[in-house]
């Protein structure tokens, strides 16, 4: 066994000892199968969150606060939210905040949530 280890310390003749010293090579061997699979399962876990994938996603993320959509004014898509009558688009613009949620253009919109200053995320929904 000195030889599996690498080590020249002797294991212990008496039984007990030898009992004792198998116990704690099986604590440890115990310990750091639970530490290494903590410490892989902590580091796996992605650091963002999954982008919006479709408008379901979008909705979801806005009625959480997460993220809300940003809409240019003057585009079509505008008037597809408001003459919605039912589905993603009408739920859509009912979560849209009416101060918030426009801008006149581009930039306007870009200026109106900067990054990290709101807290929220911005997405831009335009046609």
């Amino acid at each position: 066994i000195r030889v599996v280890f690498m080590q020249g310390v002797d294991i212990p003749i008496y039984w007990l000892h030898r009992v004792l010293f198998y116990l704690w090579i099986l604590f440890w061997f115990i310990v750091y199968v639970l530490y290494s699979g903590g410490l892989i399962a902590s580091l796996s876990l992605p650091a963002f969150e999954p982008a919006v994938q479709s408008l379901s996603d979008l909705l979801d993320a806005s009625r959480e606060g997460k993220i809300y959509p940003l809409l240019i004014q003057g585009t079509a898509t505008i008037t597809l939210l408001r003459n919605a009558k039912s589905g993603v688009y009408k739920n859509l613009w009912e979560v849209a905040d009416l101060e918030n949620n426009f801008a006149s253009n581009r930039e306007d919109g870009f200026n109106k949530c900067p990054p990290f200053a709101c807290g929220r995320s911005c997405g831009q929904v335009d046609s």
